[in-house]
Parts: structure tokens; sequence; C-alpha cells
């Protein structure tokens, strides 16, 4: 798939995130540390030679949205909320605990390669083929250099399509809160402050 240059942000850590909370399409506000992750955010994209006529795409759920916000306030951009880049839909587990889910599906959890793989595997939630749909739809209406802020399950997902990598290596790449992914020429770099 060739694209034009994207660059991609998580959004900041939230209250459940640090509860170990099943997100999905429900929300929660960011922490003081989420904010600052935003704020570095910004003030990374601040000192990038960003391309004329970006585009800025957002997930309309609360804590993609309020990173947004901060991240973006450098730059003086707004953003378009597009709801095929909310995070995966987590059925009967969201609002759930991690821990409690893990006692009660040990087996579930054990032949799980990964917690991105186990997202996309809940009760009356989306699945790997549905979530791929959708980002698929997003990359296939980017026409010039995008930014995303959106969720971890769904930017593994965006940027697994984006680069053509196997669903293997696709749910391990790292979600790092506070980094932008960029995405140029088929290949993804990480930055970050740290």
């Amino acid at each position: 798939m060739t694209l034009p240059d994207l660059y991609l942000l998580r959004h900041g850590q939230t209250e459940w995130n640090v509860a170990g909370r099943l997100q999905g399409w429900l929300d929660s506000p960011l922490t003081s540390l989420g904010k600052r992750q935003a704020e570095a955010q910004g003030r990374l994209l601040a000192g990038l030679d960003l391309p004329e006529g970006l585009k800025v795409l957002c997930s309309p759920l609360g804590r993609a949205k309020a990173t947004a916000r901060i991240a973006l306030a450098p730059l003086d951009l707004d953003y378009t909320e597009d709801t095929d880049l909310s995070e995966v839909m987590m059925g009967d587990w969201q609002g759930l605990y991690w821990r409690d889910l893990e006692a009660e599906y040990p087996d579930m959890f054990t032949r799980t390669p990964s917690i991105v793989a186990l997202s996309m595997q809940t009760p009356g939630g989306e699945t790997a083929d549905q979530l791929r749909a959708r980002c698929l739809r997003v990359l296939g209406r980017i026409t010039g250099p995008t930014l995303i802020v959106s969720h971890g399950v769904t930017l593994n997902m965006t940027r697994g399509a984006a680069l053509g990598l196997p669903d293997e290596a696709m749910i391990r790449l790292p979600q790092t809160q506070g980094a932008i992914f960029h995405l140029k020429d088929g290949k993804e770099t990480i930055l970050s402050e740290a």
C-alpha cells in the first residue's frame, strides 16, 4: 500500500489505563501524566518540518480528542472526527478489569499471544477482520499527508495495514503513549522525547 506521510499519535494515559480497565468504546479522562504525554507530542510535532496541507483525523472518543486538543495547540491545527478511528469495541468486556478477566478465563489468556490479539476476541466485541476493515477504510480515504490521533489497538491495526505486516507482527508493535509513529516510504520511525 502506497501512502503519503502519516503521523500517528496514541492518546495519553487515562485513569482506566492506570486501573487496568478495558476501555474500548467507553471512556476515561486523561491523567496528569496523560496530559503531559500529549504536551510532549505537541512539542515533538512543533519541532518537525511537517508537510503543507497536513490533514488531522481523530477518533471521536473523549480521550483521543483531549489528546488532540493538547498536542495540536502549538500548531494551531484542528481535527476532523472519524468514527472509524475509534478503539476496538470490546463487547461484554468493556469496563471490566484485566486482572478479573484473566482470573476468570486463564486458558484464553494463556493461549493468546498478546493483549492486542485478546482485545479482538472479546465476547460480543469486534473481531480482527472487522477492525481491519475500519482501518483500511481510513487508509483508503487518505489522499495527502495525515496526522491521526487514535488508540492502541486501532493504531496497531492501522500501522500494520499501512506497513503490510502480518498479524503476528502487527500485534507486537509498541503502543507508546507520548510518542509519534511516523510512517514514510513503508517504514516506521518512533519519535519521542525520551
